[in-house]
């Protein structure tokens, strides 16, 4: 649903989103989170208990949040800037 929805709002904007400093911004994060999510957190999260340090653990969480909110605030700013 998002998926449709977001292609639908960048279809009546497409130009105006395209130049849009928060809108890339916001396409590079996405395409750093998705990456990250897909390649360092899945490892993490199907390594076996006590193969990994709990603090590495936990900065792989916290960089995983600190991306996908960083996507959501990016979206945001397109529509003050």
């Amino acid at each position: 649903m998002i998926l449709i929805s977001g292609g639908l709002l960048f279809a009546t904007e497409a130009l105006k989103s395209f130049y849009s400093v928060p809108f890339r911004i916001k396409i590079v994060l996405l395409i750093s989170a998705i990456v990250f999510h897909y390649t360092v957190g899945r490892k993490v999260a199907l390594t076996e208990e006590g193969r990994i340090t709990p603090i590495f653990c936990k900065a792989t969480g916290i960089v995983g949040i600190v991306l996908w909110l960083s996507v959501g605030f990016a979206g945001r700013a397109i529509a003050f800037f």
